[in-house]
């Protein structure tokens, strides 16, 4: 596909992301056949350019999945004013908090109780505080953005449940592995990346 179809597909994507899921001609046949990594590299000079995002793939270090997503791959202003809009400073610490109990308390292995990840709020610094009733909405925010996962040997009848256990999610190894290594997180342990640029 060149660049010009590319960006095309792209901008329907974008102008119309509720329509049903449709076949899109990449371009692509049998006799011309193209790598998801060079589609992905194809994307990627569209993204970068226009947007100053890419699409990065890791390797999921307990399901042992690929996990594909678009990110941006630089802590600059435009990602921090964002995530202001949409978490204040308590609510950003107290998220901070989460990924360091998570962090210091075994990693991508080890998973917490959604019921301790609450109650880190009390560690907030002083002058900072977040309700329970909101440190329950963070955490399922954090779990619907993928920020946090369930862990695997979690039922779905206990995923709401205060004892449903918990442990770092792609997104954050994808987008915050900075934040985790600063927090202790073993750099050597960090999930396989790949980057198609």
């Amino acid at each position: 596909m060149d660049d010009a179809r590319c960006a095309e597909v792209l901008e329907d994507i974008a102008n119309n992301p509720d329509d049903e899921e449709e076949e899109v001609d990449m371009g692509f046949d049998d006799q011309n056949p193209k790598s998801l990594s060079q589609i992905f590299q194809s994307i990627n000079r569209e993204l970068t350019q226009g947007f100053g995002l890419e699409i990065a793939t890791m390797v999921d270090p307990i399901t042992k999945q690929k996990c594909h997503a678009v990110i941006n791959p630089h802590a600059d202003s435009v990602a921090k004013d964002s995530f202001s809009l949409i978490y204040g400073p308590a609510d950003r610490h107290y998220m901070r908090i989460v990924l360091e109990a998570l962090v210091v308390g075994g990693g991508a292995e080890e998973s917490q109780l959604r019921s301790k990840l609450i109650n880190v709020r009390a560690d907030l610094p002083a002058g900072l505080s977040v309700s329970m009733d909101r440190a329950e909405v963070v955490i399922e925010n954090m779990l619907e953005e993928h920020w946090l996962a369930h862990d695997l040997a979690t039922s779905a009848k206990r995923r709401d449940t205060m004892n449903a256990k918990i442990r770092l999610g792609p997104r954050s190894f994808l987008e915050l592995s900075h934040v985790l290594t600063d927090l202790g997180y073993p750099q050597e342990d960090l999930p396989q990346f790949f980057y198609y640029r």
